[in-house]
């Protein structure tokens, strides 16, 4: 009786954290899809807006386009991997997953400030992009927060099991 209650109280307060975690790991989880998303979003806009003149323009345009379609799939791929049982249960590849997902958000915060759609397109189109960039920031700010939380999302419900 004494060791199951000691058991018990002892694993209350982590209980509590980590439910109080996986509503912050699942918004940004879909934060880091939409950024993904948009990012996706723009490289198409750039495929439909060709601003071409020679064959360098081509070159650099077909470049730009496709870096957007990959990393912007890569993203969401990321982040839907990131969300598997396979991922979650194991803290070092939950962790991994982070880390890596927390610098892929900061480059591409960086690259959204500045590129092309930032720098060719009206007030509204700027503004998207410029939101997508914080938003970027912040999905990597809270990646790094949660990299090192008490396991993933398997182990939450492990835990309170």
């Amino acid at each position: 009786y004494h060791q199951s209650r000691a058991r018990t109280s002892c694993a209350t307060p982590p209980r509590l954290a980590m439910i109080g975690l996986r509503p912050l790991k699942v918004v940004l989880r879909v934060l880091g899809a939409v950024v993904s998303g948009l990012f996706f979003v723009q490289a198409v806009w750039i495929f439909v807006n060709p601003e071409l003149q020679d064959f360098w323009d081509f070159c650099h345009w077909l470049a730009e386009g496709l870096l957007g379609v990959i990393v912007g799939g890569i993203g969401c791929y990321f982040e839907v991997r990131g969300g598997m049982v396979s991922v979650t249960r194991h803290f070092r590849s939950y962790a991994l997953n982070r880390l890596g997902l927390c610098i892929f958000y900061f480059w591409l915060g960086c690259y959204i400030m500045g590129g092309m759609g930032a720098k060719h397109a009206g007030e509204t189109w700027r503004s998207v992009v410029h939101a997508t960039g914080f938003i970027s920031w912040i999905v990597a700010g809270g990646d790094l927060l949660v990299a090192f939380s008490a396991g993933g999302s398997g182990e939450d419900e492990e835990a309170l099991n």
